[in-house]
């Protein structure tokens, strides 16, 4: 018998449902209209049509899926073709049915069957080829991550002063110890000249003196005012610097006690103005220019006394800083 396509869809699949023994003329007509719709269709053998669309503006997916139904269709029809020749009363439209239906199914379980194989031969080959430390799960996991700016790290200046100096400047820091453990620190253009390291750091009111022609170090000591009493030595070591040095001070523990009144006139005349003011404990920390001026604008000299209700060692107050950059041409 012919075969003629029902329907108004331009779908094959929508076709075969509907499909019944008529004439050879009529299935003629119902072509003619598919050749419309879908601009190009094929004959296949025995009358039975198999419809292969390719339109304007139809894409890749699609076209791939309409040749799919249409090989589908046209060995549907075939097998149909020899089902009608051998079963002539049994109705074409349930017979095309289940042919459409177990063709379909035997292509996707190709395609599964197909895909699974690749996939097996894909892992093989990435289990046999790739090395195992090119792939990692922290690296899959760092693929997802949004990247994070980080700001560069801030780079040190002498003595670790938070800014540099301008061209032509000494760097300076001077830190008072703090406590019984924390020692005094003095670093001039980025030497730590006293500190905890050298073993030059002592209790009392500890001095450095550099040369100020040249930022060389030129010698430092420390002169105990608890246990003795060491003022006269200290007049010494301070008379004995040359014209156009500097002289750094810091005190560690306690510089008062045993300080008597005439060092503390000879370190006034330095341009100290909290020497008088110095008190059991106090941290205390000073830089002096003998023989010429340092600028106003720099930081000179602090103090800071003990107080039980506020210091921040058990006896002690906190430790006390001044840092900053000398001009290199004030002589």
């Amino acid at each position: 018998g012919d075969i003629k396509i029902l329907g108004k869809g331009f779908s094959p699949r929508e076709r075969w449902s509907g499909t019944e023994q008529l004439p050879r003329e009529v299935g003629s007509t119902e072509l003619d209209r598919a050749q419309e719709g879908f601009g190009q269709c094929s004959q296949a053998q025995g009358g039975i049509v198999g419809v292969s669309c390719a339109g304007p503006g139809v894409g890749v997916g699609d076209k791939l899926r309409i040749f799919c139904d249409s090989v589908t269709f046209s060995l549907s029809s075939a097998v149909l073709h020899v089902l009608l020749r051998l079963h002539p009363d049994c109705p074409s439209s349930w017979l095309l049915s289940a042919t459409s239906s177990a063709w379909h199914f035997a292509l996707r379980l190709f395609g599964l069957v197909l895909a699974s194989v690749a996939a097996w031969y894909l892992g093989y080959f990435v289990a046999a080829y790739v090395p195992q430390n090119t792939v990692s799960i922290a690296a899959l996991q760092e693929i997802g991550k949004k990247p994070v700016l980080r700001a560069p790290a801030p780079k040190r200046q002498k003595c670790d002063l938070w800014s540099p100096c301008p061209p032509e400047n000494f760097a300076y820091r001077i830190l008072s110890g703090g406590g019984k453990q924390r020692r005094p620190t003095i670093c001039f253009e980025d030497e730590e000249l006293i500190n905890a390291g050298n073993h030059v750091a002592g209790s009392g009111i500890n001095i450095a003196i550099v040369n100020y022609k040249t930022g060389k170090f030129m010698s430092t000591n420390f002169f105990e005012m608890w246990a003795g009493d060491h003022s006269r030595e200290m007049m010494d070591f301070i008379r004995k610097a040359p014209e156009g040095t500097l002289l750094l001070m810091a005190t560690h523990d306690d510089g008062s006690t045993r300080l008597n009144e005439d060092t503390k006139k000879l370190v006034e005349e330095l341009g100290s103005k909290e020497i008088k003011n110095i008190k059991f404990r106090s941290s205390w920390v000073f830089i002096a220019a003998k023989g010429f001026k340092l600028p106003d604008n720099i930081q000179k000299e602090k103090i800071n006394h003990s107080d039980q209700t506020k210091n921040r060692y058990k006896g002690w107050p906190a430790e006390i800083q001044i840092e900053g950059c000398i001009p290199r041409n004030l002589i």
